[in-house]
């Protein structure tokens, strides 16, 4: 159920390179950014998944790279706080669903200049949100040192998690061998065009990701295999609808309903979620999907100094840093060719990881 690395103790990182992660580790004060503005939008949730999960995130590969339990006891003191600001502890109402969702919610942006006053849960911030907590819960699952050390805390935060993944069911829609989430009802209020159609797909494989790691974290079988299978129901509806581009390299668009390709920095969620898949033998992900994915990170990543914009390869339509910022979201791929670390070498040098994915997914992976 574990990975070789769950397993067994590294020795080959040096201790200056966990002094370097601690030292440019941003010890934020969660709350405070949490209700804080970005340029006079309300963070909220976009908050906890795009700054803390991948802070989160970074702590449990550098677990995974060291094995030294520091890097876990500060995911444990961080995810506390983060269960404490979902919407159900505070009381806050979707307005949307009509109902106080156990997830968390935001302020959704609607173009690039405000946001809404329409307070709802979405799919992609929850599966950031929860995605590095869950993998904690999977590791301490299997390992009687780890489950000494936290003891309770493994399975409150098991419970939590497998309620936020349930608190979606409601927009689960299974179409034959196929499936996928669509914006719920109610979503009309935020955008009309979007009401009842599917997600765009980084969404609901942003959450497939935790349904993943919660499947070997001694769930019940009746939830194990409802994960299991929407994985799968998830995997084909979005390989469907990708496509071979240049050097055999996989593309695809935001959605069934948006014709633009893909940006890089949402793609790093979709390599990910392949990655995993294929690593845990989810059949509907095959050898050749994994090596289209890989082709596409070698493209976009062609040049050292500047990743694309989109998965497609191409530049302009979003901001350099940004795109630069997401090389290493993709490590994630490297589980199945460890040389793929290189290809971020220089924008991790240069400063484009602020939360220190990359260089963790580095270390691991190296």
């Amino acid at each position: 159920l574990l990975d070789e690395e769950d397993l067994t103790r590294s020795t080959a990182v040096s201790q200056q390179k966990i002094k370097r992660f601690w030292r440019r580790f941003k010890d934020d004060d969660i709350r405070k950014s949490w209700a804080s503005n970005n340029g006079g939008r309300k963070w909220a949730g976009d908050y906890l998944a795009w700054r803390e999960s991948l802070r989160q995130r970074a702590l449990v590969d550098m677990y995974k790279a060291t094995k030294e339990v520091a890097f876990l006891d500060e995911l444990v003191k961080r995810a506390k706080v983060v269960f404490s600001l979902r919407d159900d502890v505070r009381g806050k109402r979707d307005k949307v669903r009509g109902k106080v969702m156990k997830a968390w919610g935001r302020y959704p942006d609607v173009g690039t200049s405000h946001r809404t006053g329409t307070w709802v849960c979405e799919m992609v911030q929850n599966g950031m949100i929860t995605y590095p907590i869950a993998d904690f819960v999977r590791i301490a699952h299997h390992s009687p040192a780890l489950r000494a050390r936290y003891g309770d805390k493994i399975a409150r935060f098991r419970n939590k998690l497998v309620q936020t993944v349930d608190a979606f069911d409601d927009d689960w829609d299974s179409m034959g061998n196929e499936g996928f989430y669509r914006f719920p009802k109610g979503y009309g209020k935020i955008y009309p065009f979007f009401e009842g159609r599917v997600l765009h797909y980084n969404r609901p494989l942003a959450l497939g990701r935790t349904m993943m790691m919660l499947e070997q974290a001694g769930i019940t079988d009746h939830r194990r295999h409802k994960f299991r299978k929407r994985v799968r129901m998830m995997a084909r509806f979005f390989l469907r609808d990708t496509w071979k581009g240049k050097g055999g390299s996989r593309v695809w668009n935001f959605s069934r309903f948006n014709p633009s390709v893909e940006n890089v920095s949402h793609g790093g969620i979709i390599a990910g979620f392949i990655a995993l898949a294929k690593k845990r033998d989810y059949t509907t992900v095959g050898r050749s999907d994994l090596e289209g994915f890989v082709e596409t990170f070698l493209r976009i990543t062609r040049h050292r100094d500047r990743i694309a914009a989109t998965v497609d390869g191409k530049y302009g339509g979003y901001d350099q840093k940004d795109s630069n910022q997401a090389c290493g979201r993709w490590l994630d791929l490297a589980a199945h060719r460890r040389d793929l670390v290189k290809r971020c070498s220089w924008v991790l040098d240069h400063g484009f990881d602020t939360q220190q994915v990359g260089f963790a997914k580095s270390l691991r992976y190296r």
